[in-house]
C-alpha cells in the first residue's frame, strides 16, 4: 500500500482521537462544574438559609414580574409545535428509522411515561391545588358555583396537556438525535449542530451544564414536596412531628429507595415498577371512585373537563396583564407567580430528565405515536386522577405500601428486605429521637375505607407482579439460551461466539488488560461436505467442539 493511500486513514485515526480526548475532557469539566454548583448551593442553603432564602425569593420575583409572558408563550407554542409535528407530513417518520419495532408494549410504555413525568407533584397538588383555588381563580374571581369547575380546570390545566407537551418537545429531539441520527444521549449532541461551528464545544458544555443542573434542582423540588406529603402523613397517623430532622430523613431514605430502583435498570426495576404504580393508581382512583361520593363524581368530570377545554388556549396565553399596569413588586402579588410561572418553572427544570428517560423507552415508535402517546394519555390519566383525588385527600401510609410494593416487584424478598431494613432503622431512629409518640386514632371514615385498599390487597397485587416477572425472566433467559446454539448439534453458535467477543473486548478495554483469540481451521472441511455431505462435516464439526 502507497504512503498516499496510508496518509487519509492515519489522519482520519488521528482526527477520532483527538475528537474522543477532547470529548473526554469536556465531560470532566461538566462533572466538575456540576458537582462545585451542586455542593455550594447545599452549601450555602445549609449554612445561610436566611439569605439563600431572600435569594430565591427575589430571583422568583424578577421572573416572575419579567418574563411571565414567556411562560405563557413557550408553554403554548411546545403544544402548538406536537399538534403540528403530529398531524404533519412528518408524523409517519419512525424513532429509530423504518425498520425499527417498538422495544415495549403499549401498557409498559404508557406505565413508564405516567411514572416518569407525574410523581410527587401529581400526589401532592392533584388535592391542594382545586382546594386552595375554588374559592377564587382567574376564571371565577368570586368562586360561587363555577368556583369547583374551575378549580379543576386549573389543575387539569397545569398538569396534563401544557405540561406534558413541554415533556414532549424535550424528548422528540432527544429521540430522534439519538436513534436517528446515532448521536450519544445528551443535551449537547442533540443541539450543537443547529449552531455555528466556531461555537459548538463550548455552547455545548453550557447546555450540558444547565440540564444537569435543572436536573437536580427539579429532582429537589419533588423530594421537598415528597418530605412534606410523607411528614404530614405520619404526623396524621402517629402524631410523630414535623422537624427538619424528619424531613431530612424522609429524603435520605427515599433517595436510597430510589437509587435502587435505578441500579437494577430499565427493564427489571422502572418497567416492572412503572406498571405496577400505574396497576394500583387504577385501583386506588376506582376505590375513592366507590367509596367517594360517586355521583357527584361523575358529574363533576365531563362538567370540568368542557370547562377545561373551552378555555384551554385562553389559559394558556392568560399573563394578568393589568398587573403591569398598577405594578407589583413581589411575586406573591400575581397569581401567575403561585401557580403557573412556578410550575412551568418546576416543568422546564424537570424536563430534561424526563425528557431522556422517554426518549430512551420509545424507539420504534413513529413521532406521531410518540406525541399522542406523550401528550394525549398521559393527560386523559391526570385529568381523571385530579377529578377523582382532588376531593379526597388520602394519608401517607398509601405511599408506604406503595414503596414497599414498588421494592419486592423490583427486586423481589431480597430487595425488599433491604428497603425494610433501612426504613425500620430510619423509622426507628426517628421515633426514638422524638420520645416514643405514639398516636393510633382515626378520624375521617375515608382513612378506614383506604385501608384495605392500601395495603393487603397492593402488596398481594405486587406479589404476583413479582411472579409473572420471574417467570417472564426465565422465559427469556430460555430462549436466548436456545438461540444461542446450533439446533442441529446443540453446540455454540456463531451468535453466541460474537457476543463473547464483543463482551470480551469491552472488559479488555475497560480494564486495560489483554485477552487471546483463537481461531481453528478444520483443512479441506467444503471438500469433506462436497464428497461426503453434511452429515459427516457436521460430525467432524461436533467431535471438534467434543475434543476443544
Amino acid at each position: 500500500m502507497s504512503s498516499k493511500t496510508q496518509f487519509p486513514e492515519s489522519a482520519f485515526a488521528d482526527d477520532q482521537e483527538i475528537e474522543t480526548r477532547a470529548r473526554e475532557t469536556d465531560s470532566l469539566v461538566i462533572k466538575t462544574v456540576c458537582l462545585i454548583a451542586v455542593v455550594a448551593i447545599i452549601g450555602s442553603a445549609l449554612g445561610f438559609p436566611d439569605t439563600a432564602g431572600a435569594i430565591i425569593d427575589s430571583l422568583r420575583s424578577f421572573v416572575t414580574i419579567n418574563f411571565t409572558w414567556y411562560y405563557a408563550l413557550f408553554a403554548t407554542v411546545a403544544l402548538g409545535l406536537c399538534i403540528w409535528l403530529a398531524f404533519g407530513r412528518f408524523g409517519q417518520i419512525r424513532i429509530g428509522g423504518d425498520m425499527a419495532r417498538p422495544t415495549y408494549g403499549r401498557f409498559a410504555w404508557y406505565s413508564m411515561l405516567f411514572a416518569c413525568g407525574q410523581g410527587i407533584g401529581l400526589i401532592f397538588w392533584s388535592v391542594a391545588e382545586p382546594i386552595m383555588l375554588y374559592q377564587s381563580n382567574p376564571l371565577a374571581p368570586d368562586g360561587g358555583a363555577r368556583g369547583v369547575n374551575t378549580a379543576m380546570s386549573w389543575g387539569y390545566f397545569h398538569w396534563a396537556i401544557h405540561a406534558w407537551a413541554i415533556y414532549c418537545i424535550v424528548a422528540l429531539c432527544l429521540a430522534y438525535s439519538f436513534y436517528n441520527r446515532n448521536k450519544p444521549l445528551t443535551f449537547r449532541d442533540a443541539c450543537i449542530d443547529c449552531l455555528p461551528a466556531c461555537c459548538r464545544r463550548s455552547s455545548g458544555l453550557l447546555i450540558e451544564t444547565l440540564a444537569i443542573l435543572a436536573t437536580v434542582l427539579g429532582l429537589s423540588t419533588s423530594f421537598g414536596f415528597a418530605a412534606l406529603q410523607f411528614n404530614s402523613g405520619l404526623d396524621f397517623i402517629s402524631g410523630i412531628g414535623s422537624t427538619a430532622v424528619i424531613k431530612s430523613v424522609i429524603v435520605v431514605t427515599l433517595t436510597c429507595l430510589t437509587a435502587m430502583s435505578v441500579f437494577i435498570g430499565v427493564n427489571k426495576g422502572m418497567k416492572i415498577i412503572s406498571e405496577l404504580n400505574t396497576s394500583l393508581s387504577l385501583v386506588l382512583m376506582a376505590g375513592m371512585f366507590v367509596f367517594g361520593p360517586t355521583l357527584y363524581l361523575l358529574s363533576l368530570i365531563p362538567e370540568s373537563i368542557g370547562t377545561y377545554l373551552s378555555n384551554l388556549f385562553a389559559m394558556g396565553l392568560w399573563t394578568d396583564a393589568q398587573l403591569q399596569v398598577t405594578g407589583f413588586g413581589h411575586w406573591k402579588e400575581s397569581w401567575n407567580g403561585w401557580w403557573t410561572v412556578f410550575i412551568w418553572s418546576w416543568s422546564l427544570s424537570f424536563s430534561p430528565f424526563v425528557g431522556a428517560f422517554i426518549a430512551r423507552i420509545s424507539h420504534g415508535r413513529t413521532i406521531r405515536d410518540f406525541i399522542l402517546g406523550v401528550v394525549v394519555i398521559p393527560s386523559l390519566i391526570v385529568i381523571i386522577w385530579i377529578a377523582i383525588m382532588g376531593l379526597s385527600p388520602m394519608p401517607a401510609l398509601i405511599i408506604t405500601a406503595v414503596l414497599v410494593s414498588d421494592r419486592y416487584a423490583a427486586g423481589g424478598w431480597k430487595l425488599l428486605r433491604l428497603a425494610l431494613l433501612a426504613l425500620c432503622i430510619v423509622f426507628w431512629i426517628t421515633w426514638s429521637f422524638l420520645g416514643y409518640p405514639l398516636n393510633l386514632t382515626f378520624s375521617h371514615r375515608t382513612v378506614w375505607l383506604s385501608l384495605p385498599l392500601a395495603t393487603i390487597y397492593m402488596v398481594g397485587l405486587s406479589v404476583i407482579s413479582r411472579h409473572l416477572s420471574v417467570r417472564l425472566s426465565k422465559r427469556n433467559r430460555e430462549f436466548e439460551r436456545i438461540a444461542m446454539m446450533d439446533p442441529r448439534l446443540h453446540i455454540p453458535n456463531r451468535r453466541l461466539f460474537e457476543q463473547r467477543f464483543a463482551s470480551t473486548f469491552v472488559k479488555t478495554q475497560r480494564e486495560q488488560t489483554s485477552a487471546y483469540l483463537m481461531l481453528l481451521d478444520v483443512d479441506h472441511f467444503k471438500k469433506i461436505n462436497d464428497n461426503y455431505g453434511h452429515e459427516i462435516g457436521d460430525y467432524i464439526l461436533l467431535e471438534v467442539s467434543n475434543i476443544l
